[in-house]
């Protein structure tokens, strides 16, 4: 990438894009700071392993049809997962249609359990020196890092909720519908708490769903006392995993059952969180349970 852009003049990574078909094509956009276009059109009608790995990367956008490209590059914002097109030039498009991908995960504590699918908004670049080019003008990357300790979000945030919930088919099958939290830990500031609050003003003025019983319950989940902060303990997968598994607990189960729950977080890395919520939401009585993270961790391999 590097060389392209000295031998064709391109001062500015990001008015670079690089189309490929592999993990590794959208790996090398990342760490040469530029956009990445996934290209499905030569991928069999069953997935690979390998083209699920390229998909979890997120990439700018996903290309199915080669006649679209010259399209996609004439505004790659608007093929964007929803909450970066919300604070891209192309936010309010009235063609769009919202982007939210499921990426599989699984826990490495229960192999060989089954995948639990988690629906993501967009990215969030992580620290490493590759990946800086990239996160320069990544502006949720900037957006996550701003709202650390928040106690009020940007339009965009709650909107990005409300257009998850409206794009969920399964909340229209006539089962109410409770959303909430993965909980804050002790002596952490309450953010998702907030920002849900904000959701449920929102929808008390502007229904999300017509017909549907949606309630909003900011402590359904909690952490006992002794929970680490996965970040600050460097905690590796295992250890994430493990530290969920003894720590979470569904603290308000009267409210959960027979209800389709959607729970959300703001950062999915190795997915332990809302897996647990997953399993102890069920084993409470919730009849579904929807998981919803704003972005997905991207990191350097």
């Amino acid at each position: 990438v590097g060389h392209a852009m000295k031998a064709c003049g391109v001062r500015s990574s990001a008015r670079v894009a690089i189309v490929g078909d592999g993990k590794s094509d959208v790996q090398a956009a990342y760490n040469g700071g530029c956009w990445a276009f996934l290209d499905r059109g030569s991928w069999p009608p069953k997935l690979r392993r390998e083209d699920w790995w390229a998909l979890e990367r997120v990439p700018d956008a996903v290309i199915e049809d080669p006649h679209r490209l010259i399209e996609v590059l004439a505004c790659p914002e608007a093929e964007l997962p929803e909450l970066e097109r919300a604070f891209s030039s192309a936010a309010g498009s009235a063609q769009h249609r919202p982007r939210f991908d499921r990426i599989n995960h699984f826990n490495p504590l229960d192999a060989p359990g089954g995948t639990y699918g988690i629906h993501v908004a967009g990215r969030v670049f992580n620290h490493h020196p590759s990946l800086q080019a990239r996160a320069a003008w990544h502006p949720v990357s900037q957006e996550i890092l701003a709202n650390k300790s928040a106690d009020q979000f940007s339009p965009e945030w709650v909107e990005t909720v409300r257009s998850f919930l409206r794009c969920q088919q399964r909340l229209r099958a006539g089962c109410d519908v409770l959303v909430t939290v993965v909980p804050f830990k002790p002596g952490r500031v309450p953010r998702l708490e907030n920002l849900l609050k904000q959701v449920e003003i929102s929808h008390g003025q502007r229904p999300i769903l017509e017909g549907v019983n949606v309630t909003f319950v900011m402590d359904v989940l909690a952490y006992k006392a002794g929970v680490q902060s996965h970040s600050a303990s460097h905690l590796d997968k295992e250890s994430r995993f493990q530290n969920v598994r003894d720590h979470l607990f569904v603290r308000r189960p009267e409210v959960v059952n027979s209800m389709h729950v959607v729970v959300v977080d703001d950062v999915v890395t190795t997915g332990a969180s809302l897996i647990y919520a997953y399993d102890y939401l069920m084993a409470a009585g919730a009849t579904r349970v929807t998981c919803f993270a704003f972005t997905k961790a991207v990191g350097n391999t």
